[in-house]
């Protein structure tokens, strides 16, 4: 892999995420680029009126542009702050700083990327909380690459849990890891099916064949049971630990963050293939 981006709000820099990202670039010798996108405050700069058929622009606040450098001083820090980070972990880096619509910057970068991190609680309205929030749902949906996201305390990767069915989605969004990940051959991948309908692995015999090219410790786990509720109870209290899903998953998906909180598996990070569209 060679082009990592990380999605980092210039105003509240999450240095968990940075150690993360740059936990992901060292590992796998490629360049992070800090994508710092800029909140700048325009609710209070007026838009243009037409009177009379002609265009009249009114006063812009001084609060408004107040904040506007106020923020952008602190874009500025955060900049500093990841260069510093990067620095410091030995990895080479660069810096985007976007100052448009947010969304419509990351569609663009991520259709020249490799993957795409974010940190679960990245949001640039007031009335957005939650984790992950509204636009870390959005990006999900507009993304051109896989997408990362990055839940708090994460250091490292020790065990990757793939969430398997058997469908051709699922099967893309592992490889689409294995191909972007060679370095993470060494690391214990988890086949994991739940199913309500016995305790069978689908095509294991050919998944098994094609893993053990790219992985050296691999084990299946047939789980009989409700998906959620039962990938709870197997996942509870494990560490360090990505789950690897498909971008068409969503049952698993919408469990987990509609009972953040409340399960083991919300405070995992996700790796979601984007090659089938999410929609929200």
């Amino acid at each position: 892999m060679d082009k990592l981006l990380l999605v980092i709000d210039g105003m509240k820099p999450n240095v968990t995420a940075m150690d993360f990202g740059c936990y992901l670039a060292g590992i796998t010798h490629s360049r992070l680029t800090g994508i710092f996108l800029e909140n700048l405050d325009f609710e209070d700069i007026p838009a243009p009126k037409t009177i009379n058929g002609k265009i009249y622009l009114g006063t812009t606040k001084s609060t408004a542009i107040a904040s506007n450098e106020e923020n952008r001083i602190k874009c500025n820090e955060s900049i500093e702050k990841f260069k510093e980070q990067c620095s410091k972990n030995q990895v080479h880096y660069t810096v985007h700083r976007d100052r448009s619509v947010p969304l419509e910057e990351l569609k663009m970068e991520s259709k020249f990327a490799d993957l795409l991190m974010i940190d679960a609680e990245t949001t640039f309205t007031k009335k957005d909380s939650g984790s992950p929030t509204l636009f870390v749902k959005d990006v999900l949906d507009e993304a051109k690459c896989p997408v990362i996201i990055i839940s708090k305390g994460i250091k490292q990767i020790d065990e990757l849990v793939f969430v398997y069915d058997g469908s051709d989605s699922a099967i893309y969004s592992i490889k689409q890891f294995a191909y972007l990940f060679p370095e993470m051959r060494k690391t214990k991948i988890n086949v994991v099916q739940v199913s309500g309908h016995g305790t069978k692995i689908t095509a294991q015999q050919k998944i098994k064949e094609w893993l053990e090219v790219h992985f050296d410790q691999i084990v299946f786990t047939a789980l009989d049971g409700d998906e959620f509720e039962t990938l709870q109870k197997y996942l509870a209290g494990r560490n360090n630990v990505l789950l690897i899903l498909d971008s068409l998953y969503k049952p698993i998906i919408d469990e987990i963050w509609s009972k953040q909180g409340n399960n083991d598996i919300h405070g995992l990070p996700l790796f979601i293939s984007n090659h089938f569209y999410f929609h929200y």
